[in-house]
């Protein structure tokens, strides 16, 4: 069990609670959080993981560099076919995983290492955003056919969620809260 107290001599704080317990419809300020979701992807994406206090991602190993060279000339990190960038940075692009209700939100990525890329075509169906996230001690069956340096994959984080990050959809959802917002 967890408890948190804290001192309130405003009592702002047990106000604030109780106008959150009337709101009944979160969805507006969900879709902004989102927003700020896919807008901060664009960035980590555009700096190689290294964006926000995260770590940049690992350079390749030469021969999966190789291999990537040859079948995807001139693509970033983590971009063979662009579809897990796209899933991450574009509400509503094919393998984009957004769903906002009332009082939740989900956002994610459905692109699997089995679609869409040419060498890919012939790999088991991993969601490629878990599996650069978490990094593969075992490659052995995840891409077939693909030049690969020894078994591992390191982890890549695409989906961090840094403290700035939770900072500010706290601060959406308080202005929100504080504003009336969705009350029903």
């Amino acid at each position: 069990m967890l408890s948190l107290t804290f001192d309130d001599p405003t009592g702002a704080a047990v106000h604030l609670l109780n106008v959150a317990a009337s709101v009944s419809n979160f969805k507006p300020v969900l879709q902004e959080i989102a927003n700020d979701f896919y807008a901060e992807e664009k960035r980590v994406f555009g700096s190689r993981g290294g964006y926000g206090g995260r770590s940049e991602w690992e350079d390749l190993g030469p021969l999966y560099n190789k291999w990537k060279i040859a079948n995807y000339p001139a693509r970033p990190i983590l971009e063979c076919t662009g579809a897990l960038r796209r899933s991450l940075t574009i509400p509503g692009a094919a393998g984009s995983d957004l769903k906002i209700k009332a009082m939740s939100l989900y956002v994610g990525s459905k692109v699997g290492t089995g679609k869409g890329g040419k060498k890919h075509k012939r790999a088991k169906n991993y969601n490629v955003a878990w599996l650069h996230d978490e990094g593969v001690e075992s490659m052995k069956g995840v891409f077939q056919g693909v030049r690969m340096d020894g078994k591992r994959m390191p982890a890549r984080r695409v989906m961090e969620i840094t403290d700035m990050q939770k900072q500010r959809w706290g601060d959406m959802l308080a202005r929100y809260v504080a504003s009336g917002g969705g009350k029903g």
